[in-house]
Parts: structure tokens; C-alpha cells; sequence
């Protein structure tokens, strides 16, 4: 798989959806500038990556193929 694929990402549409149902409004360009940053603060991706890694890959397996190279 390449390592630069993107497989998840936000857009402006999904911020104005999020505002719609929260304010019943669109926010203006100077509003959406205001919260990125504090959006991509809140996103915790290395704990999201981790979570899946640990709940879904199976570190016996991984071990056993390790030993096998």
C-alpha cells in the first residue's frame, strides 16, 4: 500500500454539517478559520491508530512471524 494514501480526512462540508445541526447555521470563512486548528487538536489520531492496532492485530501472530524471518 502506498504510505502516502489518504484513507480519512475532514472538509469544509462536514464542518458546515456539524454547525448546521449545532448553531441551525452556516459558519462564515473567518468562523471556519477560527476552529481548524483547535479541531485538529482534538483529534486524537495516534490514540484512534494505536486503539485499532491493538484491538484488531494479533500480537501472538505477529511474534511467530518475526521469529520466521
Amino acid at each position: 500500500m502506498r504510505s502516502d494514501k489518504i484513507f480519512y480526512s475532514l472538509n469544509i462540508k462536514d464542518i458546515q454539517t456539524v454547525a448546521l445541526d449545532t448553531l441551525e447555521r452556516k459558519l462564515t470563512d473567518e468562523e471556519i478559520k477560527e476552529i481548524l486548528d483547535p479541531i485538529a487538536d482534538k483529534i486524537a489520531w495516534y490514540d484512534a491508530i494505536q486503539d485499532a492496532i491493538l484491538s484488531k492485530i494479533d500480537r501472538g501472530a505477529q511474534k511467530r512471524n518475526q521469529e520466521q524471518t
